[in-house]
Formats: structure tokens, C-alpha cells, sequence
């Protein structure tokens, strides 16, 4: 019995495609399982974002799924020296746009590139801290390293929250929502989130036959077809609730389900067989939206 709406998957695995929304009061009859289903770990990292917010939470890399939400982002470059940034890439015949510092940050669209003669490597850049461009001297022709890719940059892949906690399943507020392309710098990570295993059963929706995967949860329990009548209600000799009626239900009857329950419309019906005198036919057990008119016995 579904007590919450929850999908119904084509796939054993909770990644397959949803068939559709199994609503609450609706009853899965179990065809195979139940099976447990494990993940692999996921990715997590705190981190900040590079813009005036500077937005600090938890976001998630890779989750269960092995969906890549970022990754490692090489085009940023930190200054481990003081170095110059000039208006050419020619470095006999320049001018200092201004001095890099130490940790400063830019951003490169491609790798450095050795100085023909010069025995150095120089790159086209743009300081993050005032957007300045030119061009930066890497490393010197003695090895001397002045800036290198900085290894905690990541660029957002897939439009993403930025929580309150490291736990994705009680993640607390969102901070800000990330888009593609969004850069963050790590503070923290990144951390293995142990996801835990699932239990998940094919089955046949009563309702209308439909068959698929859903997980065992908090939200289903185990039925029977037996119901009390929360309060008083028509059973009629159809589905249709526009049918002759065959009497009316007292509040606290006990109803045993013989068909369904299906949906007439948004109304969720059964066939039942009242254990007072046997008297059969169909009985709204929920009305579209509102409270369950029939209660189920607990199996």
C-alpha cells in the first residue's frame, strides 16, 4: 500500500526512467523481490563561489548515479611568485599592466605556451580580482615556477544547489542555486558520501496493471484487503459512482476489497464485500484530493 505518491521506474536500478506516479492509497501487488540495490559512493565538497557573494555550502561533484555535476577546473592558475602581467606576449618588447601577487588568481583559455629563444613559458590571462588582462610568465627559463593550475577550482556541469550541510539527504537550506559554467573554489574535500541501500520490488499496479520497480520505504507498507469505513458511505452496483446504489456504508463498517482499488477519474474506488451482510459492490475509498474515506486494516 502507498501511503505518499512515489515513481514507478521501468528499471530495477532507481536511475531508470519513471513510468509514472503511483498516487497514495493505490496497491502494488509484488511480482519479484524484494532485492536490495547498493551505490558507489558520491563526491561532496564545501566550497565557495568566485563571485562578490562569495556563497560558501556543500555541493555535490558526482552523486550515486555517477552524474558529474563539476569537476576540476585547470584553466585557473594561482600565483606562487610575484610576477609581472604585460600588454604582449613578447617579453623584450612590453609594458607591466600591473603586478601579480602571491595567491593571487587568473583565468586562462589555453596552456602555456614556450618563448621561442627565451626559454620561458608565458600565457594570456585574466585576473579574477579586477579583470586585468595580458600576459603572464609561468615558469622562468631557470625553472622558477610563478604560477601553476591551482587545483581547487571547479566549474559547475550541471545546474546545482549549494546547501547548508555535507549530508545531500538533509541538506539543509540552499545557500544559491549553481548554473553551468559557475566556478567555485574548495575549502573542504572532496568527501565520500556513503549512500545507504535501497530495497526495491517489481510489482503491478491494481489500479490499471501497470508494472515496474519502486522502493520500499517509510511511504509503503504491507497490505491487506480489509478497510473500516471512516465515514458513511454509498457502495453502488458499478464502478461508475453515477450507478444504482446497492445501500449505504456506516461509519466503522469493515469492508473487504474484492477489485482494485482503481481510479474513476481522480476518485480512487474499490469493489468490496461488507462483512456485516455480505452485501457487495463499489465504494469511494479516497475522493480525488481529499481525506480517505475507507481506513486499511493493518496487515
Amino acid at each position: 500500500l502507498c501511503e505518499a505518491a512515489i515513481p514507478l521506474e521501468s528499471d530495477f536500478k532507481t536511475t531508470g526512467e519513471a513510468i509514472r506516479t503511483v498516487k497514495a492509497g493505490e496497491v502494488i501487488e509484488l511480482l519479484e523481490g524484494p532485492k536490495k540495490e547498493t551505490y558507489p559512493p558520491g563526491l561532496r565538497v564545501k566550497c565557495k563561489t568566485t563571485t562578490a557573494d562569495a556563497a560558501t555550502g556543500w555541493l555535490t561533484v558526482q552523486d550515486k548515479a555517477g552524474t558529474k555535476y563539476a569537476e576540476a577546473d585547470n584553466r585557473y592558475y594561482n600565483c606562487v611568485s610575484s610576477v609581472a602581467m604585460t600588454d604582449s606576449k613578447d617579453i623584450k618588447d612590453c609594458k607591466v599592466v600591473r603586478k601579480l601577487a602571491v595567491g593571487e588568481l587568473f583565468l586562462v583559455d589555453e596552456e602555456p605556451h614556450q618563448v621561442e629563444g627565451a626559454g620561458i613559458f608565458r600565457v594570456k590571462a585574466k585576473a579574477i580580482k579586477d579583470d586585468a588582462e595580458g600576459w603572464v610568465t609561468t615558469k622562468g627559463n631557470a625553472g622558477t615556477v610563478y604560477a601553476e593550475p591551482s587545483g581547487k577550482h571547479y566549474s559547475v556541469l550541471v545546474a546545482a544547489p549549494l546547501t547548508q550541510k555535507f549530508s545531500s539527504a538533509d541538506s539543509g537550506e540552499v545557500v544559491k542555486e549553481l548554473s553551468v559554467g559557475d566556478a567555485v573554489m574548495v575549502l573542504e574535500g572532496p568527501k565520500e558520501e556513503v549512500y545507504p541501500a535501497e530495497t526495491r520490488v517489481k510489482g503491478k499496479a491494481l489500479s490499471d496493471g501497470t508494472v515496474g520497480w519502486i522502493s520500499l520505504s517509510s511511504s509503503t507498507t504491507p497490505w491487506a484487503p480489509f478497510y473500516k469505513c471512516k465515514t458513511a458511505s454509498t457502495m453502488h452496483e458499478a464502478l461508475v459512482s453515477e450507478s444504482s446504489a446497492v445501500r449505504e456504508i456506516e461509519a466503522q463498517e469493515v469492508l473487504e476489497v474484492l477489485e482494485g482499488p482503481c481510479f474513476e477519474g481522480d476518485d480512487l474506488r474499490a469493489k468490496c464485500c461488507a462483512e456485516k451482510d455480505g452485501a457487495t459492490g463499489w465504494v469511494t475509498v479516497q475522493e480525488g484530493d481529499a481525506a480517505p474515506r475507507l481506513e486499511p486494516l493493518a496487515a
